[in-house]
């Protein structure tokens, strides 16, 4: 059997580079860790994940619900 070629890990980490990069901001924007979205690509992990966080408190939501209104 034939092994992979520099070329095909070459192309594996630029895929995850461009998959994950974007989504861990996205997870650091939330208040999250970043790495956290290293989880995303782990089969059954990214959907129970996925469903966690959208129906839990998120850090930034809980500080702005905790903030004063401001005066206008």
């Amino acid at each position: 059997m034939e092994s992979f070629s520099i070329w095909y890990w070459l192309a594996m980490l630029a895929m995850w580079f461009i998959f994950l990069w974007p989504l861990g901001r996205v997870v650091r924007r939330t208040g999250h860790a970043a790495p956290w979205a290293i989880l995303a690509v782990v089969p059954v992990v990214n959907v129970i994940l996925l469903w966690i966080w959208a129906y839990k408190r998120w850090p930034q939501q809980a500080q702005h619900a905790a903030a004063p209104p401001a005066l206008q």
